[in-house]
């Protein structure tokens, strides 16, 4: 077996470590900020920070209580803010911009998704990679009632700071534990187990790719459709 002195996990924890003790707060704030801002959440990785976060809290590098209360004050305003976008600019904007990454079809696909489960999407699409960047906007463009967006706003984002800083944060408290296994096992097979999980990772991602879009094609066509059927109508 091949013994290893530092993991590689362990060398990319240490080399962006020093970012966290500096401003580690800023960054939980800003990217829970950020992701739940309008479009921002299709690029910007706001659970990996917000985890990333509580792990260094449990390192004794930060505060875990302010970690949370800060990813939840980022993700309310975020998401706030995301909300008014969508009431006072989205609908002009995806009519001007509806071609720039299929925005068009995104909004009416999460529009659909809100017809089907009502108020609930807001909390469950920040669960969902692709509803969670686009569901604040729409509940804007929507007129959906702000006190009933709130209120699920407020638990989503209770349940997602809490939940995703203390995961980290109890894989910050067993850290040495788990790099001694990493280094017992050796790089070799945590290569193999990384490659593997990547593997994975990879595979869901381009079957969730696929079928959204699939899914954006069926609504292009119906809009499509509508659109001829509009123009076939205002000759007669």
């Amino acid at each position: 077996m091949i013994l290893a002195s530092v993991s590689i996990v362990e060398r990319i924890l240490d080399f962006i470590r020093p970012l966290f003790d500096n401003w580690g707060y800023l960054i939980v704030f800003g990217f829970a900020f950020l992701e739940r801002s309008f479009l921002v959440g299709l690029v910007v990785p706001g659970n990996a920070v917000v985890l990333l976060g509580g792990m260094y809290a449990g390192l004794g590098d930060l505060n875990i209580s302010l970690v949370i209360l800060l990813a939840f004050v980022g993700s309310l305003a975020g998401d706030n803010l995301g909300y008014l976008l969508g009431r006072k600019v989205g609908r002009p904007l995806v009519e001007r911009h509806g071609d720039f990454m299929r925005l068009k079809e995104r909004v009416l696909y999460v529009e659909k998704y809100f017809q089907k489960h009502g108020g609930a999407t807001v909390l469950v699409a920040r669960f969902v990679t692709f509803l969670g960047a686009l569901a604040c906007p729409v509940a804007g463009m929507s007129r959906m009632d702000y006190k009933r967006f709130f209120q699920f706003e407020l638990i989503g984002s209770v349940i997602w700071s809490a939940g995703f800083g203390l995961l980290g944060y109890f894989f910050g408290r067993g850290y040495d534990t788990i790099m001694k296994v990493f280094n017992y096992i050796g790089n070799t097979l945590l290569i193999l187990i990384l490659a593997a999980a990547l593997a994975a990772y990879l595979v869901l991602r381009v079957r969730e790719h696929r079928q959204l879009e699939t899914e954006l094609d069926e609504i292009a066509v119906e809009e499509g459709g509508e659109g001829e059927s509009g123009a076939g109508g205002s000759n007669d």
